[in-house]
């Protein structure tokens, strides 16, 4: 195995640590430009932006994220009653949105005051299709509900201007309903399962399943015995996605970015569902969204998880330590507060194929860490950052997995713990605080702080994994950087390889819309944009809910990536960049090889 690499250097000037600390900061959380101050609280004059751009899409409130409509918002909980939503908001600050029920659906903010008290204020529309909540709000322009709750919560503006009692909005309430399709459920065999059915007919299941990303488990029959057969909507049909045994023989794998990465897995259906529903992987040309469960397999799940609470609450702790490997077979999982895992080259902190230079370059404070393959050796590595007394050292350490058992480790000893994936190692050491070398290297070290040495604490993000929802800041179509204005269907096809690939291109009449790959074919998506308004309009669930818009294209074409919504059977992932492509087209020009071609 050999011992990790260490890099020492002497420590930098001040001016060069202060720039390493300005790399280091996401690029989403730098505002592009400074506004002036607002001289009573020292707050960014928020209106003065607005009064500069005519409207709040392009002020800085998401900083470069674009907006999410309503439906896709986390703390959104559909139709319910007003009683129901005060058995969910209970401390101050706390709020929700809802579609009344007692009032015609009216979409409403819930937010419990410093009494404690819940108040609901509906969110309204004038004739400019823009939302307010106080009157003043309409000169503000909010054009999507999201920018004016985040408005309220980065300046804590009063609900009510006159209201006896405070009310400010701090902590959104996010939907059970939205949680739990990303949580690993304690059932010990695939039928216990709150989504697995037994005798579904195909048209049962049809009835079940009707929106994208719609799935569940039945049972079927077959000559062993009963198999799990998972069942999943997608562009209008009902797919057969996969059909397993209750437990497989071998570790159910999850998806790869390329070669290079280590085979993850994991033991159960269970989980290889909920972890491709945290990455929103592409499987056979669908993704799985949401679990339909079986209300009664719910309710007596609730039940039982009511009784455990109340014993724990009790202090019976014996008995229920006791109980522990029966009733929680997915110990392991609370390591990520029992929500799936997500494959390797989906989390934020991994850095792909890179050298030991670059991953050094983006870590500068102690306790910075990332996960990146080492270009020379091939190997997945941890690398860290210390500063013990007048050196920095850059610290490299070997991510190992078993052959023979598909578990991984750092040390010997790990593998004891039967981690089959990586995120689960790097939170097993980031919770613990277990440093990444011997104690013979922090000896040498004679430094006081020497068992803090070497723990992982803070993970860096990878500057790429933003990039395909930040926001590109103009008004001009043909500024965008996946703009190709009027090109053929041909080049289209040789351009859009991937699932999720898209880009933007003229119709006949000069109109931009979007084609997006996806399977064998090409989706061609038209921009809806509203005449009336002149604004372009974000996707709702039902025409019950508001209608949102966005003066931007980008800004709509980035919430449909960022939200990861199906548009025709398809789904934006990644735009394909006009000057790439043209630059990549001119080095093959270049070679030797084509230049005599061309001639």
């Amino acid at each position: 195995m050999g011992p990790p690499k260490r890099y020492i250097f002497w420590p930098r000037c001040a001016f060069q640590m202060m720039c390493l600390m300005l790399v280091k900061a996401p690029l989403q959380l730098l505002p592009r430009t400074k506004p002036e101050r607002r001289p009573s609280d020292g707050h960014w004059s928020f209106l003065s932006r607005v009064k500069a751009t005519g409207h709040v899409d392009d002020c800085g409130l998401l900083y470069h994220l674009p907006g999410r409509p309503l439906l896709e918002l986390p703390y959104f909980h559909g139709a319910m009653t007003v009683k129901e939503v005060t058995q969910l908001v209970l401390y101050a600050g706390e709020f929700l949105i809802f579609l009344n029920k007692d009032k015609n659906l009216e979409t409403t903010l819930a937010v419990v005051d410093e009494r404690s008290e819940v108040i609901c204020k509906a969110i309204r529309q004038n004739k400019g299709s823009y939302f307010w909540i106080r009157p003043e709000d309409e000169d503000l322009r909010f054009s999507i509900i999201e920018h004016m709750i985040e408005y309220y919560i980065t300046y804590k503006e009063e609900i009510e201007n006159n209201a006896e009692f405070s009310a400010v909005l701090s902590k959104p309430i996010h939907n059970p309903s939205k949680v739990k399709n990303l949580l690993l459920e304690n059932s010990k065999t695939t039928k216990d399962l709150t989504y697995c059915y037994e005798n579904l007919s195909d048209d049962d299941v049809a009835k079940l399943l009707v929106n994208d990303g719609d799935y569940l488990i039945r049972e079927v029959p077959t000559e062993d015995g009963n198999a799990y057969q998972v069942c999943v909507f997608w562009d209008k049909v009902v797919k057969m996605a996969m059909t397993t045994s209750d437990v497989p023989k071998e570790l159910l794998l999850l998806p790869r970015a390329s070669e290079f990465e280590p085979t993850e897995g994991v033991s159960r259906l269970d989980h290889l569902l909920k972890s491709l529903t945290v990455g929103n992987c592409v499987v056979d040309g669908v993704q799985f969204k949401r679990a339909v469960t079986d209300l009664e397999k719910e309710e007596s799940m609730r039940s039982r998880q009511t009784i455990m609470n109340i014993t724990r609450m009790l202090g019976f702790t014996e008995a229920f330590t006791a109980q522990m490997p029966l009733t929680f077979p997915n110990r392991q999982f609370n390591l990520l507060k029992y929500r799936a895992p997500r494959p390797l080259h989906l989390l934020p902190y991994y850095h792909g194929v890179t050298s030991e230079a670059i991953a050094n370059s983006r870590l500068c404070c102690p306790g910075d860490f990332l996960i990146y393959i080492n270009a020379s050796t091939e190997k997945l590595c941890v690398a860290s950052y210390e500063q013990i007394k007048a050196f920095q050292v850059w610290w490299h350490t070997n991510i190992w997995c078993s052959v023979e058992t598909g578990y991984f480790w750092i040390r010997p000893e790990d593998e004891k713990l039967k981690l089959t994936c990586v995120e689960l190692l790097i939170a097993y050491y980031q919770e613990r605080q277990i440093p990444l070398q011997d104690l013979s290297i922090k000896e040498q070290l004679k430094d006081q702080r020497s068992r803090a040495l070497f723990c992982i604490v803070t993970p860096i993000v990878n500057p790429e994994h933003m990039k395909n929802i930040n926001v590109e800041y103009t008004d001009c179509v043909e500024e965008l950087s996946y703009h190709f204005g009027s090109i053929s269907d041909g080049e289209v096809e040789t351009l859009l390889q991937r699932n999720g690939d898209y880009l933007l291109r003229n119709n006949e009449f000069g109109q931009p819309f979007l084609c997006i790959r996806w399977g064998d074919k090409i989706v061609d998506h038209q921009i809806p944009y509203s005449v009336e308004i002149g604004r372009t309009i974000l996707p709702r669930n039902s025409e019950a809910g508001p209608v949102e818009s966005i003066f931007s294209i980008d800004q709509y074409v980035k919430a449909l990536v960022r939200c990861q919504y199906s548009v025709d059977g398809a789904v934006p992932r990644n735009a394909i960049q006009e000057y790439a492509w043209e630059r990549s087209r001119f080095r093959r020009r270049e070679e030797p090889g084509n230049l005599l071609d061309i001639a």
